[in-house]
């Protein structure tokens, strides 16, 4: 978590994506949806991030037991497709 930590105070503020990432790979899945939050307000994006940006959504909700809301993002991820 630490290095989480570290690495998310290293990257842009505008850099929500990234820092979202990096908190989902600590397993921080609040942390991430706040920055995924964050991020939607900052677009507009080119398709792939606007890809990721659901992905990590609907990957936050999943882990934080989020059943509707993760089935929603999937949904949107499997419209842009």
């Amino acid at each position: 978590m630490l290095i989480a930590t570290l690495i998310l105070a290293s990257l842009p503020a505008g850099g929500g994506l990234a820092r979202a990432e990096v908190a989902l790979d600590a397993f921080d899945a609040e942390t991430a949806l706040a920055q995924l939050d964050a991020a939607r307000q900052q677009g507009p994006y080119d398709f792939a991030s606007f890809v990721r940006l659901w992905e990590l959504t609907a990957f936050a909700q999943a882990y934080l037991g989020n059943e509707d809301a993760a089935l929603q993002a999937f949904a949107t991820l499997l419209s842009l497709s």
